[in-house]
């Protein structure tokens, strides 16, 4: 069975995603490729999107939940006066510090978010002992197994999980300015990120960006609609509200925000 998550929507870059998604060492060289060298090259196609918001790279800022080791980060900083990012993760924390220590416009947070201060397990997962792949965690380990089932169709038999301690503060606990996009990709966690965040959902200029996680995104689309938010996905050049609930990551607009 092949990988059935794809990023890429051009035809070239499609086919050379399918090329390495079937292999997992062929997708752990590829991915380091990309992240040293490549830059934002292969990013999520669906970022393009961002570039029809009402965004003003002199004055704007965004947040970036779950960043990894700044895949999205290369595509926003370009964007944006400023990038909050947040990564629980210690590991990739450091390397995203190190990676922009000399580079103002980000700012890096060793927190996971949710919807209130506490302390709680992260599972890292880790494919047969010793390759940690696309270096993903979850606070549920069901969660790291369908994100990479759906990547690389891997068994589940061949994962196993190291687990750490992290920190969780609500994100209204951050007074950022200005943040025009939040975008959030927690592998299950999205429904108390955004309890945790009330009081950026009241601005009328925000635009978020989440991926579908079949955990928690019924409860993402019904909870934003209360604060005036309608999910569109952006393929093929355009908005569309056909086929939200299969897309990769889906857009979350007021309607007088785009």
């Amino acid at each position: 069975m092949k990988a059935i998550r794809y990023t890429q929507q051009s035809k070239i870059k499609l086919i050379l995603e399918k090329l390495v998604k079937s292999n997992v060492i062929f997708y752990k060289i590829a991915f380091e490729i990309k992240e040293k060298i490549l830059g934002s090259l292969f990013h999520e196609e669906d970022l393009d999107g961002i570039k029809y918001l009402k965004v003003d790279k002199t004055t704007h800022t965004c947040i970036d939940i779950g960043a990894n080791v700044g895949q999205t980060i290369e595509y926003l900083k370009t964007r944006f006066k400023k990038v909050y990012a947040f990564e629980p993760n210690i590991q990739n924390y450091n390397y995203l510090k190190k990676k922009y220590k000399r580079n103002n416009k980000i700012a890096v947070f060793n927190y996971a978010l949710g919807e209130k201060k506490e302390k709680k397990n992260l599972f890292i997962p880790y494919w047969k002992n010793f390759i940690c792949l696309h270096n993903t965690a979850s606070f549920f380990k069901d969660e790291c197994y369908s994100t990479l089932k759906e990547f690389l169709n891997i068994d589940r038999s061949s994962l196993s999980f190291k687990k750490t301690i992290v920190n969780v503060e609500k994100l209204d606990k951050f007074n950022f300015n200005n943040v025009s996009l939040i975008k959030i990709d927690a592998e299950g966690s999205e429904k108390s990120i955004l309890i945790g965040m009330k009081k950026y959902l009241k601005s009328s200029n925000l635009s978020l960006l989440i991926e579908n996680s079949p955990r928690s995104f019924k409860f993402c689309k019904k909870f934003l609609k209360t604060y005036g938010y309608e999910p569109l996905v952006y393929r093929n050049s355009k908005f569309s509200k056909k086929s939200v609930s299969k897309a990769l990551n889906v857009y979350f607009f007021k309607k007088q925000s785009r």
